[in-house]
C-alpha cells in the first residue's frame, strides 16, 4: 500500500516487477519509494527484527 501511495504500481500481493523499458527514472522512482517505506518504517522494522 505505502508503495502505491508513492505511486508506484505492486500486485495485490506485493510483488514489483521490473521490466527492460524501464528507465532511470522509473527505478529512481521505485528506489525512492523504497527508501521512503524503509525511513517511515525504521524504528518497527529494527524492533521485529530485534525480537
Amino acid at each position: 500500500m505505502e508503495l502505491l501511495l508513492d505511486g508506484v504500481l505492486v500486485c495485490g500481493r506485493g510483488d514489483l516487477f521490473l521490466s527492460l523499458p524501464m528507465d532511470d527514472k522509473h527505478l529512481s522512482r521505485v528506489r525512492l519509494a523504497l527508501e521512503r517505506f524503509a525511513d517511515r518504517y525504521k524504528p518497527l522494522i529494527e524492533r521485529v527484527l530485534a525480537a
